[in-house]
């Protein structure tokens, strides 16, 4: 484990461009974690480090990387979709677009009080939120509070 002046404790396994390291399962991440302590006390019991050397605390832990989906939430405040969230920005994106190239017949989005809003504006009024996966609720998935501004190229 190191410690920063700024973020505290942060994980000590990390590779060697010194990201964090994540692992397939959680076991894998614990057998890590084992295998480096083990390491580390067998080279103090040979002598090749001293005892400030040596960490006999375990203070390592296993944390679950965080998957993030994205919802396109439109002038209304609700989805835009009926069948769930997308895994990247990109693909809320082409989703925004897909489903704002429906009205392409009227001209126009009218959200719910009425208001035209030009189809070459909607993007402005609409918003891709962040969403993290949660496998322990009902809802699999919960808003993060981050509002994302959908950003089309001029041939969109």
């Amino acid at each position: 484990m190191t410690s920063t002046l700024c973020q505290g404790a942060i994980s000590g396994c990390h590779d060697e461009d010194s990201k964090p390291v994540i692992f397939d399962t959680e076991d894998a991440a614990w057998k890590e974690i084992a295998d480096n302590k083990i390491t580390e006390l067998q080279q103090f019991i040979d002598g090749e480090r001293t005892r400030e050397e040596t960490n006999f605390i375990f203070d390592e832990w296993v944390e679950p990387a965080a998957v993030y989906y994205y919802d396109v939430v439109s002038p209304d405040g609700f989805s835009i979709s009926f069948d769930g969230v997308w895994p990247s920005i990109e693909e809320a994106t082409a989703a925004f677009i897909a489903w704002r190239d429906r009205y392409k017949g009227q001209g126009y989005y009218s959200n719910s009080v009425r208001v035209k809003i030009p189809l070459d504006k909607l993007h402005e009024s609409c918003y891709i939120a962040e969403m993290i996966e949660d496998k322990g609720e009902d809802f699999p998935y919960h808003y993060t509070g981050k509002h994302i501004q959908i950003v089309l190229s001029s041939n969109q």
